[in-house]
């Protein structure tokens, strides 16, 4: 009778422990589902964003001073497009380049090596007030990757970045104002995109944006 009772009781003790393995793992697979949910929106993507680039300028930090301020991070995914341009000379892709908007800098970083690549002053107008202001979108599904370096090249404007509603197969290029026009074509012309009329059906203009840029996937 005693080991009937001790078998049942380490039965007991089994199927309690199985119960609280089960519902721990299926806390963690919904903590899980509910983090890539998050990644999924634009708030979610902006925070990955904000904590690369604090990450890499934790790092590029060790190997030069840098200004204050939190870097916009662009990563160079073709670097062929960018050969014409001396400042990408030695760089690769996947190396990423901190862009300082305030300070009026760019490092390029390859993170493989912590090594410091190339750096420089990003071209802009003595009046920062006048620059225009310039957001990039990454398609939903995408990422900025070299945009946000080839217009902050662009002389006289501001570059921020962001994500895009849906996914679009050619960069488009929308002056949200049409004294922002001229530019947006310049800024076109860089990215090998078009310029197009109106912002997408869908999407809405950042606050504040006179040009507006929604990255192909």
């Amino acid at each position: 009778m005693a080991d009937i009772k001790k078998n049942l009781d380490s039965s007991k003790v089994i199927a309690i422990v199985a119960l609280v393995i089960a519902i721990v793992a299926i806390g963690f697979a919904t903590y899980q589902y509910s983090e890539t949910q998050k990644l999924k929106t634009t708030e979610g993507q902006k925070q990955v964003s904000e904590n690369e680039a604090k990450v890499l300028k934790d790092k590029v930090g060790k190997l030069i001073q840098l200004p204050s301020e939190t870097p916009t991070v662009a990563t160079i995914s073709d670097i062929k497009k960018l050969k014409d341009q001396p400042f990408f000379d030695g760089a690769k892709n996947g190396d990423k380049v901190l862009i300082f908007t305030e300070a009026r800098k760019a490092i390029i970083y390859r993170e493989s090596d912590n090594k410091i690549i190339n750096s420089g002053p990003i071209a802009v107008t003595s009046d920062q007030s006048q620059a225009t202001a310039v957001s990039v979108l990454a398609s939903k599904d995408g990422s900025v990757g070299d945009a946000n370096t080839k217009t902050a090249a662009v002389s006289g404007v501001t570059v921020s970045d962001g994500k895009a509603k849906k996914n679009y197969t050619k960069t488009q290029v929308v002056a949200v104002d049409s004294a922002s026009a001229e530019k947006a074509k310049e800024i076109a012309t860089a990215l090998g995109g078009e310029v197009i009329n109106g912002i997408p059906s869908g999407e809405t203009a950042p606050s504040g944006a006179a040009i507006v840029v929604f990255v192909k996937r």
